[in-house]
């Protein structure tokens, strides 16, 4: 590495390259304070979170029965690299609604790269009563769409994170670390960050999360919330 004779600034920021760690050091091994931090030093883009924003406040709007404020979190990872592997269609989108109806749940936001799954579904959740909408659906023809459409599928993914992180119950794969990631960080703010629950210092908002699709994979150990 280079070295640095000047301190890092706004306008001379320092890159530092790191080798993959996923899987090779478990945080587990560092002091709590620095397990519980290293995933916060880095924070999202400020538009791609004001997008995520006005999604949540839209989901959050929608008028009709039962808990209407409230939405429930879908990581529908069925793309064609996931199947005979993961969580099934049948499993994920069963496990959603049978969850929803449970919670009296009236709307599901999903997040998936899978449009043809995602029209199932909507399909099959508007027979009993439930609104399906992702980020495309929400947006509509907006300005915020077309802003968010000049963005690789990665990037626009940092939306649906962080609409799924403020779900009231998500639902994802186990075999996916985005699923993984998502419960992680949900449990770990449900615990420490009386915001996360609105205010209430007890808990409980990421109790009632889920993964289905078989055996978590060594991501419990192996990430940072």
């Amino acid at each position: 590495m280079k070295s640095q004779t000047e301190s890092p600034q706004e306008s001379s920021p320092v890159i530092i390259q790191l080798a993959t760690a996923l899987f090779s050091f478990p945080p587990s091994f560092d002091p709590p304070s620095v397990a519980d931090s290293f995933g916060f030093i880095l924070e999202f883009r400020p538009d791609l979170s004001g997008i995520a924003d006005t999604i949540i406040d839209r989901i959050q709007q929608t008028s009709g029965v039962g808990n209407a404020s409230e939405y429930l979190g879908l990581h529908l990872r069925t793309e064609a690299d996931a199947k005979g592997e993961w969580a099934s269609w049948d499993d994920l989108t069963n496990t959603t609604i049978s969850t929803a109806l449970e919670n009296n749940m009236k709307t599901i936001y999903v997040a998936s790269g899978d449009k043809n799954s995602v029209a199932r579904l909507v399909t099959k959740a508007d027979k009993i009563g439930i609104k399906v909408v992702d980020k495309w659906s929400i947006l509509g023809n907006g300005d915020e769409a077309t802003y968010l459409e000049s963005f690789n599928f990665d990037q626009q993914g940092i939306v649906d994170y962080l609409a799924l992180m403020q779900s009231n119950i998500f639902i994802g794969s186990a075999g996916s670390s985005f699923s993984s990631h998502v419960v992680t960080r949900r449990q770990f703010l449900d615990e420490h960050d009386p915001t996360f629950n609105g205010g209430d210092t007890k808990g409980g908002r990421a109790q009632k999360d889920k993964l289905t699709g078989g055996a978590r994979l060594g991501f419990w150990d192996m990430d940072w919330p």
